[in-house]
Protein backbone atom coordinates (compact mmCIF):
# COMPACT_ATOMS: atom_id res chain seq x y z
CA UNK A 1 0.00 0.00 0.00
CA UNK A 2 1.20 3.49 -0.86
CA UNK A 3 1.06 5.99 2.00
CA UNK A 4 1.26 9.66 1.03
CA UNK A 5 1.05 12.89 3.05
CA UNK A 6 0.73 16.18 1.16
CA UNK A 7 1.35 19.33 3.20
CA UNK A 8 0.78 22.88 2.04
CA UNK A 9 2.65 24.99 4.58
CA UNK A 10 0.83 28.03 5.96
CA UNK A 11 -2.38 27.34 4.07
CA UNK A 12 -4.68 27.85 7.08
CA UNK A 13 -5.84 31.34 8.00
CA UNK A 14 -8.44 33.25 9.98
CA UNK A 15 -11.70 34.73 8.61
CA UNK A 16 -11.00 37.83 6.53
CA UNK A 17 -13.39 40.77 6.31
CA UNK A 18 -12.51 41.36 2.66
CA UNK A 19 -13.70 37.80 1.93
CA UNK A 20 -16.95 38.34 3.90
CA UNK A 21 -15.74 36.30 6.83
CA UNK A 22 -14.27 33.48 4.79
CA UNK A 23 -10.67 32.29 4.62
CA UNK A 24 -8.40 32.05 1.56
CA UNK A 25 -8.81 28.25 1.73
CA UNK A 26 -12.59 28.62 1.52
CA UNK A 27 -12.54 30.80 -1.60
CA UNK A 28 -9.64 29.16 -3.47
CA UNK A 29 -10.59 26.92 -6.40
CA UNK A 30 -9.31 23.49 -5.37
CA UNK A 31 -11.10 20.81 -7.44
CA UNK A 32 -8.67 18.03 -6.52
CA UNK A 33 -8.91 18.66 -2.78
CA UNK A 34 -12.71 18.99 -3.16
CA UNK A 35 -12.79 15.56 -4.83
CA UNK A 36 -10.85 14.05 -1.92
CA UNK A 37 -13.01 15.81 0.66
CA UNK A 38 -16.14 14.31 -0.91
CA UNK A 39 -14.66 10.81 -0.54
CA UNK A 40 -12.76 11.31 2.68
CA UNK A 41 -13.06 12.63 6.21
CA UNK A 42 -11.84 15.74 7.97
CA UNK A 43 -9.89 16.11 11.18
CA UNK A 44 -8.19 18.89 13.12
CA UNK A 45 -4.77 18.92 14.71
CA UNK A 46 -2.36 21.04 16.71
CA UNK A 47 1.03 20.37 15.16
CA UNK A 48 3.00 23.03 17.07
CA UNK A 49 2.91 22.72 20.88
CA UNK A 50 2.21 25.98 22.70
CA UNK A 51 5.66 26.25 24.26
CA UNK A 52 7.50 26.08 20.91
CA UNK A 53 7.80 28.83 18.31
CA UNK A 54 5.38 28.21 15.40
CA UNK A 55 7.59 27.10 12.53
CA UNK A 56 7.45 24.76 9.58
CA UNK A 57 10.12 22.37 10.78
CA UNK A 58 8.48 21.94 14.20
CA UNK A 59 5.13 21.20 12.55
CA UNK A 60 6.80 18.86 10.03
CA UNK A 61 8.38 16.88 12.86
CA UNK A 62 4.92 16.46 14.41
CA UNK A 63 3.39 15.52 11.07
CA UNK A 64 6.03 12.82 10.69
CA UNK A 65 5.12 11.32 14.03
CA UNK A 66 7.82 12.63 16.36
CA UNK A 67 7.13 14.72 19.46
CA UNK A 68 8.95 18.05 18.90
CA UNK A 69 8.99 18.71 22.65
CA UNK A 70 11.22 15.65 22.97
CA UNK A 71 13.28 15.78 19.79
CA UNK A 72 13.35 19.33 18.38
CA UNK A 73 16.60 21.19 19.09
CA UNK A 74 16.39 24.14 16.67
CA UNK A 75 16.20 25.02 12.99
CA UNK A 76 19.96 25.48 12.59
CA UNK A 77 21.09 21.91 13.34
CA UNK A 78 18.48 20.62 10.86
CA UNK A 79 19.70 22.98 8.16
CA UNK A 80 23.27 21.95 8.94
CA UNK A 81 22.27 18.31 8.40
CA UNK A 82 20.74 19.20 5.04
CA UNK A 83 23.98 20.98 4.06
CA UNK A 84 26.07 17.99 5.27
CA UNK A 85 28.00 20.18 7.69
CA UNK A 86 29.89 18.03 10.21
CA UNK A 87 28.53 18.33 13.76
CA UNK A 88 30.14 16.91 16.86
CA UNK A 89 28.00 15.96 19.85
CA UNK A 90 28.99 19.16 21.66
CA UNK A 91 28.78 21.55 18.68
CA UNK A 92 26.08 24.23 18.54
CA UNK A 93 24.74 25.25 15.12
CA UNK A 94 23.27 28.76 14.68
CA UNK A 95 21.26 30.04 11.74
CA UNK A 96 23.50 32.88 10.60
CA UNK A 97 21.08 35.05 8.68
CA UNK A 98 22.30 37.94 6.56
CA UNK A 99 20.04 40.89 7.36
CA UNK A 100 19.79 44.61 6.75
CA UNK A 101 20.14 46.90 9.76
CA UNK A 102 19.58 50.63 9.25
CA UNK A 103 19.78 53.19 12.07
CA UNK A 104 19.94 50.32 14.60
CA UNK A 105 16.60 48.95 13.37
CA UNK A 106 16.23 45.56 11.69
CA UNK A 107 14.43 46.43 8.45
CA UNK A 108 14.99 43.48 6.10
CA UNK A 109 15.43 39.93 7.36
CA UNK A 110 16.18 38.62 3.86
CA UNK A 111 18.63 41.33 2.71
CA UNK A 112 16.60 41.74 -0.45
CA UNK A 113 16.94 37.97 -1.09
CA UNK A 114 20.62 38.50 -1.72
CA UNK A 115 21.95 36.36 -4.60
CA UNK A 116 23.83 33.19 -3.74
CA UNK A 117 27.03 34.44 -5.39
CA UNK A 118 27.13 37.58 -3.23
CA UNK A 119 26.15 35.77 -0.04
CA UNK A 120 28.90 33.21 -0.56
CA UNK A 121 31.54 35.93 -0.92
CA UNK A 122 30.35 37.69 2.24
CA UNK A 123 30.48 34.47 4.27
CA UNK A 124 33.94 33.78 2.85
CA UNK A 125 35.04 37.24 4.08
CA UNK A 126 33.69 36.48 7.57
CA UNK A 127 35.56 33.19 7.63
CA UNK A 128 38.82 34.83 6.55
CA UNK A 129 38.65 37.35 9.40
CA UNK A 130 36.77 35.57 12.18
CA UNK A 131 36.94 31.78 11.92
CA UNK A 132 39.10 29.87 14.41
CA UNK A 133 39.02 26.62 16.38
CA UNK A 134 35.71 27.65 17.97
CA UNK A 135 33.82 29.49 15.23
CA UNK A 136 33.28 28.60 11.57
CA UNK A 137 30.84 30.02 9.03
CA UNK A 138 29.21 27.91 6.31
CA UNK A 139 27.58 29.35 3.22
CA UNK A 140 24.01 28.28 2.58
CA UNK A 141 21.29 29.53 0.25
CA UNK A 142 20.96 33.29 -0.20
CA UNK A 143 20.49 34.87 3.26
CA UNK A 144 20.51 31.48 5.07
CA UNK A 145 23.88 30.42 6.41
CA UNK A 146 25.23 28.49 9.37
CA UNK A 147 27.61 29.38 12.18
CA UNK A 148 29.05 26.32 13.90
CA UNK A 149 30.40 26.78 17.43
CA UNK A 150 32.46 23.88 18.72
CA UNK A 151 33.80 24.66 22.16
CA UNK A 152 33.51 22.52 25.30
CA UNK A 153 33.08 25.52 27.62
CA UNK A 154 30.66 27.47 25.44
CA UNK A 155 28.43 24.69 24.13
CA UNK A 156 26.17 24.14 27.15
CA UNK A 157 25.57 27.84 27.81
CA UNK A 158 24.96 28.68 24.13
CA UNK A 159 22.37 25.93 23.82
CA UNK A 160 20.29 27.84 26.40
CA UNK A 161 20.98 31.29 24.93
CA UNK A 162 17.87 33.41 24.34
CA UNK A 163 17.84 34.32 20.63
CA UNK A 164 14.90 36.00 18.93
CA UNK A 165 13.93 35.00 15.41
CA UNK A 166 14.39 37.87 12.93
CA UNK A 167 10.74 37.51 11.82
CA UNK A 168 9.60 38.45 15.31
CA UNK A 169 11.62 41.66 15.61
CA UNK A 170 11.65 43.21 12.13
CA UNK A 171 11.49 46.99 12.40
CA UNK A 172 12.46 46.92 16.07
CA UNK A 173 15.61 48.22 17.71
CA UNK A 174 18.45 45.76 17.33
CA UNK A 175 20.12 46.31 20.71
CA UNK A 176 17.17 45.13 22.81
CA UNK A 177 16.77 41.96 20.74
CA UNK A 178 20.34 40.68 20.65
CA UNK A 179 21.18 37.26 22.22
CA UNK A 180 20.84 37.16 26.01
CA UNK A 181 22.02 34.76 28.66
CA UNK A 182 25.14 32.84 29.69
CA UNK A 183 27.81 32.89 27.02
CA UNK A 184 26.22 35.85 25.22
CA UNK A 185 29.29 38.08 25.49
CA UNK A 186 31.38 36.04 23.05
CA UNK A 187 28.51 35.86 20.57
CA UNK A 188 27.87 39.60 20.83
CA UNK A 189 31.53 40.30 20.11
CA UNK A 190 31.30 38.09 17.02
CA UNK A 191 28.16 39.91 15.82
CA UNK A 192 29.85 43.29 16.22
CA UNK A 193 33.00 42.16 14.43
CA UNK A 194 30.93 40.72 11.58
CA UNK A 195 29.03 44.01 11.27
CA UNK A 196 32.26 45.95 10.71
CA UNK A 197 33.42 43.51 8.04
CA UNK A 198 30.08 43.44 6.20
CA UNK A 199 29.53 47.20 6.27
CA UNK A 200 32.89 47.79 4.63
CA UNK A 201 32.65 44.99 2.06
CA UNK A 202 32.63 46.07 -1.58
CA UNK A 203 29.52 43.99 -2.29
CA UNK A 204 27.45 46.00 0.16
CA UNK A 205 28.84 49.31 -1.08
CA UNK A 206 27.69 48.35 -4.58
CA UNK A 207 24.30 47.21 -3.30
CA UNK A 208 23.78 50.59 -1.65
CA UNK A 209 24.82 52.40 -4.85
CA UNK A 210 22.24 50.32 -6.75
CA UNK A 211 19.51 51.14 -4.23
CA UNK A 212 19.46 47.61 -2.83
CA UNK A 213 19.37 46.67 0.83
CA UNK A 214 22.87 45.79 2.03
CA UNK A 215 23.55 42.53 3.89
CA UNK A 216 25.34 44.52 6.57
CA UNK A 217 24.80 42.35 9.65
CA UNK A 218 24.35 38.78 10.82
CA UNK A 219 21.44 37.59 12.91
CA UNK A 220 22.17 34.51 15.00
CA UNK A 221 19.22 32.38 16.11
CA UNK A 222 17.60 28.93 15.96
CA UNK A 223 20.60 27.36 17.66
CA UNK A 224 20.92 23.82 18.93
CA UNK A 225 22.78 20.56 18.92
CA UNK A 226 22.27 17.85 16.35
CA UNK A 227 19.02 16.07 17.32
CA UNK A 228 19.24 12.57 18.77
CA UNK A 229 16.20 11.00 17.19
CA UNK A 230 15.26 7.51 15.99
CA UNK A 231 14.82 6.97 12.27
CA UNK A 232 11.40 6.74 10.67
CA UNK A 233 12.15 3.11 9.85
CA UNK A 234 12.97 2.34 13.48
CA UNK A 235 9.80 3.99 14.74
CA UNK A 236 7.27 2.90 12.13
CA UNK A 237 9.01 0.01 10.36
CA UNK A 238 8.58 1.84 7.06
CA UNK A 239 11.11 3.31 4.63
CA UNK A 240 10.24 6.36 2.60
CA UNK A 241 11.15 9.66 1.05
CA UNK A 242 10.57 13.39 1.45
CA UNK A 243 9.97 15.92 -1.32
CA UNK A 244 10.54 19.50 -0.17
CA UNK A 245 12.38 22.68 -1.08
CA UNK A 246 12.61 23.65 2.61
CA UNK A 247 16.21 23.24 3.79
CA UNK A 248 15.07 22.53 7.37
CA UNK A 249 12.65 19.82 6.22
CA UNK A 250 15.42 18.34 4.06
CA UNK A 251 17.53 18.24 7.22
CA UNK A 252 14.67 16.52 9.02
CA UNK A 253 14.74 13.90 6.26
CA UNK A 254 18.43 13.34 6.95
CA UNK A 255 17.81 13.01 10.69
CA UNK A 256 14.99 10.49 10.17
CA UNK A 257 16.75 8.46 7.51
CA UNK A 258 14.17 9.38 4.85
CA UNK A 259 15.50 9.81 1.32
CA UNK A 260 15.44 13.32 -0.11
CA UNK A 261 13.68 13.10 -3.46
CA UNK A 262 13.11 15.52 -6.32
CA UNK A 263 9.45 14.98 -7.22
CA UNK A 264 6.36 13.21 -5.95
CA UNK A 265 5.90 11.07 -9.08
CA UNK A 266 9.32 9.47 -8.76
CA UNK A 267 8.98 9.19 -5.00
CA UNK A 268 5.65 7.35 -5.21
CA UNK A 269 7.11 4.95 -7.79
CA UNK A 270 10.06 4.06 -5.56
CA UNK A 271 8.76 4.38 -2.01
CA UNK A 272 5.85 3.04 0.02
CA UNK A 273 5.80 6.16 2.19
CA UNK A 274 6.08 9.67 0.73
CA UNK A 275 5.93 13.02 2.55
CA UNK A 276 5.55 16.11 0.35
CA UNK A 277 6.07 19.45 2.09
CA UNK A 278 5.09 22.34 -0.18
CA UNK A 279 6.16 25.78 1.02
CA UNK A 280 3.43 28.31 0.32
CA UNK A 281 5.90 31.19 0.41
CA UNK A 282 9.58 31.75 1.19
CA UNK A 283 8.91 34.50 3.68
CA UNK A 284 5.73 35.46 5.47
CA UNK A 285 5.17 38.64 3.42
CA UNK A 286 2.23 37.71 1.19
CA UNK A 287 -0.97 39.45 0.13
CA UNK A 288 -4.45 37.96 -0.09
CA UNK A 289 -4.47 37.46 -3.84
CA UNK A 290 -1.10 35.71 -3.75
CA UNK A 291 -2.16 33.38 -0.94
CA UNK A 292 -5.30 32.27 -2.76
CA UNK A 293 -3.32 31.77 -5.96
CA UNK A 294 -0.69 29.66 -4.24
CA UNK A 295 -3.30 27.44 -2.58
CA UNK A 296 -4.77 26.88 -6.02
CA UNK A 297 -1.30 26.09 -7.36
CA UNK A 298 -0.82 23.50 -4.60
CA UNK A 299 -4.09 21.85 -5.61
CA UNK A 300 -3.19 21.86 -9.32
CA UNK A 301 0.55 21.11 -9.24
CA UNK A 302 0.84 18.87 -6.16
CA UNK A 303 -2.49 17.24 -5.28
CA UNK A 304 -3.67 16.72 -8.86
CA UNK A 305 -0.58 14.83 -10.12
CA UNK A 306 -0.50 12.67 -6.97
CA UNK A 307 -4.15 11.73 -7.43
CA UNK A 308 -3.46 10.68 -11.00
CA UNK A 309 -0.40 8.71 -9.90
CA UNK A 310 -2.34 6.88 -7.19
CA UNK A 311 -5.35 6.08 -9.38
CA UNK A 312 -6.16 2.34 -9.30
CA UNK A 313 -3.46 1.88 -6.63
CA UNK A 314 -4.18 0.77 -3.08
CA UNK A 315 -3.28 3.77 -0.98
CA UNK A 316 -3.97 6.01 1.99
CA UNK A 317 -3.65 9.73 1.50
CA UNK A 318 -3.57 12.70 3.86
CA UNK A 319 -3.80 16.34 2.77
CA UNK A 320 -2.85 18.79 5.50
CA UNK A 321 -1.41 22.11 6.42
CA UNK A 322 1.10 22.67 9.18
CA UNK A 323 0.14 25.79 11.15
CA UNK A 324 -1.99 28.90 11.10
CA UNK A 325 -0.48 31.73 9.07
CA UNK A 326 -2.95 34.64 9.30
CA UNK A 327 -2.37 37.39 6.77
CA UNK A 328 -3.48 39.92 9.36
CA UNK A 329 -0.67 38.93 11.73
CA UNK A 330 2.08 38.39 9.11
CA UNK A 331 3.51 35.59 11.28
CA UNK A 332 2.56 32.04 12.11
CA UNK A 333 0.52 31.54 15.30
CA UNK A 334 -0.51 28.58 17.42
CA UNK A 335 -3.81 26.96 16.59
CA UNK A 336 -5.61 23.93 15.23
CA UNK A 337 -5.43 23.33 11.49
CA UNK A 338 -7.43 21.13 9.10
CA UNK A 339 -6.38 17.84 7.60
CA UNK A 340 -8.10 15.37 5.33
CA UNK A 341 -7.90 11.58 5.20
CA UNK A 342 -8.76 9.63 2.07
CA UNK A 343 -8.54 5.87 1.78
CA UNK A 344 -9.20 3.21 4.44
CA UNK A 345 -9.54 5.87 7.15
CA UNK A 346 -12.29 7.78 5.36
CA UNK A 347 -15.51 7.30 7.31
CA UNK A 348 -17.71 9.78 9.17
CA UNK A 349 -18.10 13.32 7.91
CA UNK A 350 -18.01 12.61 4.18
CA UNK A 351 -18.79 15.43 1.80
CA UNK A 352 -17.67 18.34 3.99
CA UNK A 353 -15.49 20.88 2.19
CA UNK A 354 -11.86 21.05 3.26
CA UNK A 355 -11.49 24.26 5.24
CA UNK A 356 -10.81 25.55 8.72
CA UNK A 357 -14.47 25.91 9.79
CA UNK A 358 -15.52 22.41 8.81
CA UNK A 359 -12.41 20.81 10.28
CA UNK A 360 -13.00 22.52 13.63
CA UNK A 361 -16.39 20.77 13.77
CA UNK A 362 -14.78 17.36 13.27
CA UNK A 363 -14.83 14.88 16.13
CA UNK A 364 -11.42 13.57 15.05
CA UNK A 365 -9.04 15.80 17.02
CA UNK A 366 -5.29 15.42 17.56
CA UNK A 367 -4.40 17.61 20.53
CA UNK A 368 -0.88 16.22 20.26
CA UNK A 369 -0.25 16.43 16.53
CA UNK A 370 2.63 13.97 16.54
CA UNK A 371 0.17 11.18 17.37
CA UNK A 372 -1.59 11.64 14.03
CA UNK A 373 0.99 9.52 12.16
CA UNK A 374 0.40 6.47 14.34
CA UNK A 375 -3.33 6.77 13.65
CA UNK A 376 -2.75 7.32 9.94
CA UNK A 377 -0.54 4.25 9.55
CA UNK A 378 -3.00 1.87 11.24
Amino acid sequence: MKTVILVCAGMADEPIEELKGRTPLEVAKTPNIDFLAHKGSLAQSLFVPGDLRPSGEVAAMSLLGFDPQEFYTGIAPLEALAMHIPQTDRAIAFRCQLVTVLDQGLVDIYSGNIPQTESKLLIHALNEKLSNDRFKFYSGESFRNILMVDDAELSESLDELECASPQSVVGQRVLKNLPKGPGASGILELIEAAKTILENHEINKVRIDLGENPANAIWLWGQGKQPKIPTFQQRFNLAGGIVSSSVAVQGLAEALGLERMDDSDGAIEKKDFVFVYHALTEGHAMDLTSKIKRIEEFDASVVGPVLRKLKNTEHRLCVATDMLLPLSKKNAVHGYVPLLFEGPLAKAGRGAAFNEKNALQSQQVFNEGWKMMEFFLK
